[in-house]
């Protein structure tokens, strides 16, 4: 019997406690005791055990004829810790029309420059600290990312591919490339600045899908059209909407005059008519519209009235009168790049984390090309 309970002795120590988390309230959790194999009692405990609370027990052992109080250690419970990510892009694009095609007057991709920040905002049910996280970031444009850690935020060297995987997230949903950082926000800090980066890419979805076109009449008066539509793919509205439309020298200025669009403005002297609309919503277009005499210059390039014809008028337009077209926007509900964000507990830290994440951008577009 001494040898056996050696050998009990020489073993791992036994730990009385199981938890389990209460699934209708994340704040309480079942704990079960049991005894140690050399109790004489055979008895379980079963309660609740509010986050921050400990849990300990005693059990009595008949080591012959004395009885013997043993105190485990406490077992504390992870913190639970809300983790709220704010990205911000500020982007510059322009339409490229691949090949030169035009047609349809939609550009098949743009060409973007981002720069964008990362804000977090830590709360945590540990009054004294909040325990460090991992950042990641991932999607087929990470790789392209040129990333600045700031204060409070490392870049971790363990393998993104493995951490990937191991965090469950499915790297061929999102073509993977992953970035893993550490991040620990004292408790003092209430919000802070731990990334930004930039990129300069290529995308084929933008928030905007913008359709230009130019016609010219027998009467030599060119009407020129533009037309944007909310991708229905936004998750949100579009807010400080506005349009603006270059009129190039071909057109005679003191002839312009708005036919479709409120809040429009013409500037003679810079040559831009603007367009206040303030608010697109999500999936809806808007079309404004200008007319203009052409110039002399481009009337003596015509044929005679009696012999112009649309193919005439089409190369004429195509060939000397391009007006570029700029488009300003925000949006309090979706970003630009398909960059990711996730944060997840650290192998070494054990923690229960949620995470709110909200998305922002400011868009300048920029559409150089006219079609008829």
């Amino acid at each position: 019997a001494k040898q056996h309970h050696s050998k009990m002795a020489a073993a791992e120590p036994f730990d009385p406690f199981s938890f389990e988390e209460d699934d209708a309230n994340d704040d309480q959790y079942t704990y079960e005791s049991s005894l140690p194999p050399e109790s004489t009692l055979f008895a379980q405990t079963v309660g609740t055990l509010s986050r921050g609370e400990t849990a300990s027990m005693s059990y009595v052992t008949d080591d012959t004829s004395r009885q013997q109080s043993q105190q485990q250690h406490p077992k504390s419970l992870p913190p639970k810790m809300t983790v709220k990510l704010s990205l911000h892009e500020e982007v510059s694009s322009s339409a490229v029309m691949e090949g030169g095609d035009t047609k349809n007057g939609g550009a098949s991709s743009s060409q973007l420059f981002v720069e964008g920040k990362v804000v977090v905002h830590v709360q945590s049910s540990d009054a004294n600290r909040n325990s460090p996280f991992c950042l990641q970031l991932y999607g087929s444009m990470a790789s392209s990312a040129n990333i600045k850690c700031n204060d409070h935020c490392h870049l971790l060297n363990e393998s993104p591919r493995n951490t990937a995987i191991s965090r469950g997230i499915n790297k061929n949903k999102h073509k993977n490339s992953f970035i893993n950082c550490r991040v620990e926000i004292p408790k003092s800090q209430v919000l802070s600045e731990i990334m930004s980066y930039s990129m300069n890419v290529k995308t084929s979805n933008m928030p905007i899908l913008v359709q230009t076109k130019a016609t010219l009449n027998t009467q030599k008066i060119c009407r020129i059209g533009v037309q944007i539509r909310s991708n229905l793919s936004n998750k949100g509205d579009l807010q400080n909407f506005t349009i603006v439309v270059a009129v190039p020298q071909t057109l005679q200025g003191s002839t312009v005059k708005i036919t479709k669009g409120d809040n429009a403005n013409w500037d003679e002297m810079k040559r831009l008519v603007t367009w206040k609309i303030g608010h697109l919503p999500h999936g809806k277009s808007c079309l404004v519209s200008i007319e203009a005499e052409i110039s002399p210059t481009i009337a003596s390039l015509l044929p005679l009235s009696s012999s112009l014809t649309e193919s005439s008028s089409t190369k004429v337009v195509e060939e000397k009168i391009q007006f570029p077209v700029l488009v300003r926007c925000t949006s309090e509900k979706d970003q630009i790049s398909d960059l990711k964000l996730a944060a997840v507990a650290l192998k070494s830290v054990p923690a229960s984390i949620g995470v709110q994440l909200t998305r922002s951008f400011r868009l300048l577009h920029r559409v150089e090309h006219s079609d008829v």
